[in-house]
């Protein structure tokens, strides 16, 4: 049916860029029975269990993304030195002690933690050769459901592995699950701690703001401030993608356009893309509420747009996060681009059912991989 006028509310600016979309249940798997899935993000009973809590970002300086960061957004780090124990890589225990330096901030609704492999084997320093820096995971916080280990067996069970896991000390343990090729991004699961304190995260310093910020996200969200809306996760099948996202963690009702969208214009890096290759350009998109977040799969159907040339180079992963911007949109594109990020993408759609007329604008800024890969979306609806 028709998305009613909440669900258009919040969808928000997708809305716009994806034409009309129809919101059903994910197509179950054809010849299976549905089954319980493995952890529960269903929106209507996530205050129970599970939510999105942290965005894991690898890095090759972690003081030097951080800082970057804390100039843009305006935010404060903790650095820490983190030296997990027993740490399993691919069902492989490591020879040597792993090191990782880790700086953690809170903006935007999310914690971040910028994760630097410093010795030692991790999925972390894997990621870092394979990719270069960029978004790592989606952290599902304390589990609130039995052991790490039972968790990650059930996994097992549904065909998925584990990159990592090890004890952060206190009692408490993590999984980074090998869920790309599933949901085209990581997820990270931990057990609360049993014990008080840090564990084995030893504080090293903490960085400020060194100038000011081009866009303020310190007021935490929960008290009104800036906060990312959406998480934008390019899939080589949104359709398959989403199977999973219900068969693994309970997220079964989706939103999809109603055929493939594509802008009227688009610029990457500064240049047009072609009017033969913006014509072939389409991209299936799909939309759900899921432990406190809305997610965005794009799955392009060329590699000319700026969905298909990440896929092309990263493969399926977390390639932005999205914030409205109304208002002060060009100002705030504009101080960014001062900041030193990288205007890496501007497209242009219209609104659903229009052919002429006020456009939506979606505007890609990119950090740098040096510092992070951390890629922000402005997006404003109706722009003329």
């Amino acid at each position: 049916m028709p998305l009613d006028t909440s669900r258009r509310q919040f969808l928000g600016g997708s809305i716009a860029i994806a034409g009309v979309f129809t919101s059903h249940p994910a197509p179950a798997v054809q010849g299976k029975q549905p089954t319980v899935p493995v952890i529960d993000l269903n929106a209507t009973k996530i205050w129970g269990g599970c939510r999105i809590v942290e965005i894991s970002v690898v890095v090759k300086d972690a003081e030097k993304s951080a800082q970057c960061l804390a100039d843009v957004f305006g935010v404060s780090w903790t650095i820490y030195a983190f030296k997990p124990e027993r740490v399993v890589v691919h069902d492989r225990k490591s020879a040597s002690e792993c090191v990782l330096k880790v700086a953690i901030g809170y903006f935007g609704g999310y914690a971040f933690r910028l994760v630097q492999p410093v010795s030692g084997a991790s999925s972390h320093r894997e990621f870092l050769e394979r990719h270069g820096s960029g978004f790592y995971s989606l952290g599902l916080g304390a589990l609130a459901v039995g052991g790490k280990q039972t968790i990650v067996e059930r996994f097992a069970s549904a065909g998925v592995g584990t990159e990592m896991q090890g004890e952060v000390g206190n009692g408490a343990r993590f999984a980074v699950l090998d869920t790309v090729e599933h949901l085209g991004c990581r997820i990270e699961l931990t057990t609360p701690p049993q014990l008080p304190g840090t564990g084995y995260f030893r504080p090293t310093g903490r960085l400020t703001p060194g100038r000011a910020s081009a866009i303020n996200m310190d007021n935490p969200a929960i008290a009104g401030g800036r906060r990312f809306d959406e998480i934008g996760i390019v899939v080589k099948d949104e359709k398959r993608a989403v199977e999973r996202f219900g068969a693994l963690l309970g997220i079964d009702r989706w939103g999809f356009s109603d055929g493939r969208f594509r802008p009227t214009s688009e610029l990457l890096y500064g240049k047009p893309v072609a009017p033969a290759d913006l014509a072939a350009e389409a991209i299936g998109a799909a939309y759900a509420y899921a432990g406190g977040s809305l997610l965005e799969l794009l799955s392009p159907g060329t590699l000319h747009g700026s969905h298909g040339v990440y896929l092309e180079k990263h493969g399926p992963g977390i390639q932005m996060l999205r914030m409205n911007s109304e208002e002060n949109f060009d100002a705030e594109v504009a101080a960014l681009v001062r900041a030193g990020l990288v205007l890496e993408r501007e497209a242009k759609f219209y609104p659903p059912g229009k052919t002429s007329g006020p456009h939506s604008v979606a505007v890609f800024l990119n950090i740098g991989e040096d510092l992070s890969g951390f890629v922000v979306e402005l997006f404003c609806d109706n722009t003329a």
